[in-house]
Formats: C-alpha cells, structure tokens, sequence
C-alpha cells in the first residue's frame, strides 16, 4: 500500500489496521536496503529473513542464459501447480530461492510442527 493511504483512508479504518497504526511502530524514513522493491524479491526477503544477494531473488523476471529466454522467479518445469477450483497450470514452486525460510526451518528443527501457507494469487496475463 502506498505510504500516503495511511493518512487518506486512517479515518475509515475500524479494527486491524486501524490498531496496527494507532500502537505499531511507525517509520516515517524506512528504506529497503536493496535495490528494487519487487514482489518475488519483497516475498523472498520477509520469507527468509535474508537480503536478495543471499537468498538469489532479485527479481520478478530475469534473463535465464541456460534457457536462452526470460524466467520467472517461480518457474519450474520439474512440478506441476493445481488450480481451485481445479486444473492445472505451467509449474510454480519456491525452487529459484536459495536458501530456507522460517517455514522451512520450523518443520525442520520442531518435530511435530505443522506449517500452513495460505496464498492469494493475482491473474497475471502477459502476451508471448
């Protein structure tokens, strides 16, 4: 969300984000310590805890010289991704991500810890 929504629509606001503004924490000078504010990049970072330069997601898209084409940061032809309702799509997975995340690292060091994801994909269509 732009920063300036926060003063524009405070007023209407009545329960979480209302009481995330009123007695969270407030930057009026953040910064992302890196260079782009992407949304694979932004995922990465808060997944992991780690900046791009070590958890390899710079980007939304890039160059992949090996496939001699432009990849997404979660393409991955070695999976399959089910859709709800139902179908499947061109595979997507966190493969591209080099290092683990706190989910990973629950279900790794807790025995017995469950972890769910919960995602809201966007429809993207980009013509080829």
């Amino acid at each position: 969300m732009r920063a300036d929504y926060v003063e524009r629509f405070r007023g209407d606001w009545t329960a979480g984000l209302k009481r995330l503004v009123a007695e969270g924490a407030w930057f009026s000078n953040a910064a992302y310590p890196y260079l782009g504010t992407y949304t694979c990049a932004g995922h990465a970072t808060i997944a992991t805890g780690a900046f791009p330069h070590l958890h390899g997601i710079m980007q939304n898209t890039w160059w992949d010289r090996s496939a001699r084409r432009t990849i997404a940061c979660t393409d991955d032809n070695d999976v399959t991704t089910l859709q709800y309702p139902g179908g499947t799509d061109a595979g997507a997975s966190a493969a591209r991500l080099l290092l683990p995340t706190l989910a990973d690292e629950l279900r790794a060091q807790r025995s017995g810890a469950r972890v769910a994801t919960v995602a809201c994909p966007a429809q993207v269509y980009v013509p080829r």
